[in-house]
């Protein structure tokens, strides 16, 4: 089916260039079709600069749909790895979001122990939200599954260190250990 509308088209304008790798990777184009890349945008921009991070009072966040794909679970496990590394940090995450995954996310907080560390927020509206970015240090989304990311552009630009995956929509805005970090596909460590 997604053959045949594509092919119905004469140009497909998508928000993330890992869309048009997979098109051109899945061969789904039967002529030449053109592709253009318009990347999303958001409506408020902060633009602050990074504010210094206090290691005595650690906050994490993640602003993001609780589904399968979206790594919470990740963050989850590797938060745990954190803490048993590094137990005289005061660290804290802020799950904002919901979604067909939200209790196995709270069961796997349980698991690893992290419900005094773990805030569960739920949906919040967008002034919720950037309040919450507003207090946070680093905003952590292993997506691996990302054409583009609008939340990572809304932690960039209240100065937040931002963490996406590699070869995922964020990476084509993250410069690696310069404006944020990106970390490998499915990895908590």
């Amino acid at each position: 089916i997604t053959k045949k509308i594509y092919n119905e088209v004469d140009s497909l304008f998508v928000v993330g260039k890992t869309i048009i790798q997979d098109i051109r990777y899945k061969n789904i184009l039967e002529k030449q079709k053109k592709l253009y890349f318009i990347p999303n945008g958001i409506k408020k921009i902060k633009n602050k600069k990074r504010k210094k991070i206090d290691l005595n009072s650690l906050s994490f966040i993640s602003v993001s749909n609780l589904e399968e794909g979206k790594g919470i679970d990740l963050n989850i496990k590797a938060l745990s790895l954190f803490n048993q590394k590094f137990p005289s940090y005061n660290w804290t995450y802020t799950i904002i979001g919901d979604g067909s995954q939200k209790n196995n996310i709270k069961n796997l907080i349980k698991k690893e122990r992290l419900q005094n560390k773990v805030i569960m927020k739920g949906l919040c509206n967008e002034d919720e939200v950037f309040k919450n970015l507003e207090t946070a240090d680093v905003f952590i989304l292993p997506s691996y599954r990302e054409a583009f990311g609008i939340a990572y552009l809304e932690a960039m630009s209240h100065g937040l260190i931002t963490m996406g995956v590699s070869n995922q929509g964020p990476s084509h805005f993250i410069k690696d250990k310069v404006t944020g970090f990106l970390v490998k596909p499915n990895s908590y460590k």
